[in-house]
């Protein structure tokens, strides 16, 4: 016959058993939402964009949303460009600010890219002064590092990407037009769509066949303005709709916002401009999309290859290894599913963690949805007090 002391750590080890937990998987987009999107905003601090501080961010702060912003860097408290604090405003904000050259010159000798350009832009190849000047000045403002770029005119001069790559940057916007796969191999071609109507990919579809007039709109000349609201709506809207589809990630390109930047480059009406932050909340809310900065994006998609899966230790931690220097690369928060042994509910609350609080969700019965950074160190999963 079995001693009695026996049967009780029998008993201990069954407990504990039926109380342990294990890490499933990696969501492919943070809170497992089936798409990922960021708004961008280029042209931060130039005359013709000055809307993005006065009437596009307070609309995204109203609504809980954070975007991307693309500084041109010696605008900055320049004669009649946007202010420091107006910036800096932005990075308390939550949002993702980097560098969109130091004076939006042509960054290509190659004539065939610099057809793409504004043909009374000047030209330079001064990739010190255009990145990397643009770069310590923009840092010294926000105290964040720069990993993400935006060429001028979207023209991306291999030399100047090359120039990207050895001073450390993750990514940039140079890619064709489309919608980024979920497993997108090249973060320097990062893929997108210009507002308005004329540059889109969705010029001439749908609403936007005629022009608000009823003529046959041309592309890169017809004007937002000349275009129905319907039309405009449905080139902020589908190409959300087409990545949640294709569950993959969704980069806009916007400039100024009417009425405040009336003779700024295809400016989008306000009234448009806060239809679509509406479609993101609504998506969102659905498990839909995740709206963030480019940045964090790319970091994402990167780290959930890089970054191995934490193991689970009793009673309720997630503890990672060493990570390593292509996990520290990329390292951000993720969304890790989490799977009770038992299959019964926990009573998780959130997640502690390198001295902050991060969230947990449940998803069904013993299934859960645990944040957390690979390269932080353990994390305690919480019980509700």
């Amino acid at each position: 016959m079995r001693p009695p002391f026996a049967l009780a750590a029998a008993s201990t080890v069954l407990l504990a058993c039926s109380a342990s937990f294990r890490v499933e998987s990696v969501a492919t987009w943070r809170g497992d939402a089936t798409a990922a999107y960021s708004l961008i905003h280029d042209d931060v601090c130039d005359p013709g964009a000055l809307g993005v501080f006065s009437a596009a961010e307070p609309e995204l702060a109203k609504r809980g949303l954070h975007a991307g912003f693309g500084v041109v860097v010696s605008k900055c408290d320049a004669a009649a460009g946007g202010r420091w604090d107006q910036v800096e405003t932005l990075v308390a904000h939550g949002h993702d600010v980097f560098p969109h050259s130091w004076d939006h010159p042509c960054m290509t000798r190659d004539a065939a890219l610099a057809e793409s350009c504004d043909p009374q832009a000047p030209r330079s190849v001064d990739f010190a002064t255009q990145i990397d000047r643009a770069a310590v000045a923009l840092a010294a403002r926000t105290h964040r590092e720069q990993r993400f770029f935006i060429f001028p005119y979207d023209v991306c001069d291999p030399a100047g990407v090359a120039h990207l790559k050895a001073s450390g940057y993750l990514a940039a916007r140079c890619g064709e037009p489309g919608t980024n796969a979920a497993a997108f191999a090249d973060p320097f071609a990062v893929q997108y769509d210009v507002f308005g109507p004329s540059y889109s990919r969705y010029f001439g579809a749908a609403a936007c066949a005629r022009t608000a007039a009823g003529a046959e709109p041309l592309e890169h000349v017809t004007t937002p303005a000349e275009y129905s609201g319907d039309c405009r709506r449905f080139v902020l809207d589908q190409y959300v709709d087409d990545a949640i589809a294709a569950k993959g990630w969704a980069v806009r390109e916007l400039h100024g916002v009417d009425p405040v930047d009336g003779t700024g480059w295809e400016t989008v009406p306000l009234s448009d401009y806060r239809a679509h932050l509406d479609h993101l909340v609504a998506e969102a809310a659905a498990g839909a999309l995740w709206v963030e900065g480019p940045t964090a994006v790319v970091r994402y998609r990167f780290a959930r290859e890089r970054c191995a899966l934490p193991a689970a230790v009793a009673p309720a931690t997630l503890r990672f290894p060493p990570p390593s220097s292509e996990c520290r690369r990329y390292a951000t928060v993720l969304s890790y599913r989490v799977v009770t042994g038992d299959g019964r509910d926990r009573a998780w609350r959130s997640v502690r963690q390198a001295g902050r609080q991060l969230p947990v969700k449940r998803l069904s019965r013993g299934h859960y949805l645990v944040d957390a950074d690979p390269a932080a160190g353990d994390a305690v999963l919480m019980p509700s007090s």
